[in-house]
């Protein structure tokens, strides 16, 4: 389980929810939740992180750490 959808499991958040929060696809948010796409852009993390209202490296680990 990717770190996207244990946070978006334990607030009973669904894709469709989180898409229609953040303005993002549901099939892009679907990749990178079951991990398929990694690295989203910038932006997107922001968008994601808002709406679930969490630090954005705790979603992406990556980032900040290249």
């Amino acid at each position: 389980m990717t770190p996207l959808q244990r946070i978006m499991t334990a607030q009973g958040m669904t894709v469709m929810t989180l898409s229609r929060k953040t303005g993002l696809k549901c099939k892009y948010l679907y990749a990178l939740a079951s991990g398929e796409r990694t690295h989203p852009s910038w932006p997107f993390v922001a968008k994601i992180a808002k709406a679930l209202n969490v630090d954005p490296t705790v979603i992406f680990p990556p980032y900040g750490r290249r």
